[in-house]
């Protein structure tokens, strides 16, 4: 059976003066890719099962969407495991957030393999025009 943990939707979006500085500090490091960062980091500490630090890493990944004043992306593969992850989390299912952890990596892989591929043909181009 699956462990769950009591995780109230409004605890979610509670940020702390930490989470909302270190969310504020990656917006200004990272532009845009600072959600990117965020996600990573909260699959990174799934593996540890510390609940409060993965629920943090939420916290902040949720901050700097709202910092961004921008609604979740759901295009990439890694975005839709990012959100299964975060739905898991809000449904205190730890373990079922903790599993889809290889999945997202090996989405991600194949993502960075393809944006490798796709730059390279593109300076290929450039440089036979």
């Amino acid at each position: 059976m699956e462990d769950v943990v009591e995780v109230k939707p409004s605890d979610l979006d509670d940020f702390s003066d930490a989470e909302r500085w270190e969310a504020e500090d990656m917006v200004r490091r990272y532009g845009p890719e600072a959600e990117n960062i965020a996600t990573t980091l909260m699959i990174d500490v799934l593996d540890e099962g510390n609940v409060p630090e993965i629920i943090s890493r939420l916290r902040v990944r949720r901050c700097i969407r709202k910092l961004a004043q921008k609604e979740p992306y759901m295009r990439r593969l890694t975005d839709k495991i990012a959100a299964a992850v975060e739905q898991a989390l809000e449904q205190g299912r730890v373990t079922l957030a903790e599993r889809l952890k290889p999945a997202f990596r090996a989405a991600r892989e194949v993502e960075v393999r393809f944006q490798q591929e796709r730059r390279t043909a593109d300076s290929a181009k450039t440089q036979s025009a």
